[in-house]
């Protein structure tokens, strides 16, 4: 039996699905601390047309370095018409 563990990502790449479909067992972890360094589990880049790499970032709430991950919440402008 094969299990994988990993965080979960914003924008998830397309070796990361490969990854759940090679295995038995997928588990997301998510019940770690969230930390200070940068991470892919908020923020990513995408290529735009002329292939030059933007950063993109979901704004998240957390309350210091020792916020587990799925603690965190998204950051939804005020003034954004849902």
């Amino acid at each position: 039996m094969k299990t994988a563990v990993n965080q979960p990502t914003f924008f998830s790449w397309l070796g990361y699905f490969e990854l759940i479909n090679y295995v038995d067992n997928f588990v997301f972890l998510d019940n770690v601390p969230f930390g200070n360094k940068p991470k892919r589990i908020n923020r990513n880049s995408i290529a735009d047309e002329e292939g030059k790499e933007i950063n993109v970032s979901l704004s998240i709430t957390k309350l210091n370095s020792s916020t587990i991950i799925n603690d965190c919440k998204i950051v939804f402008d005020k003034n954004y018409d849902r």
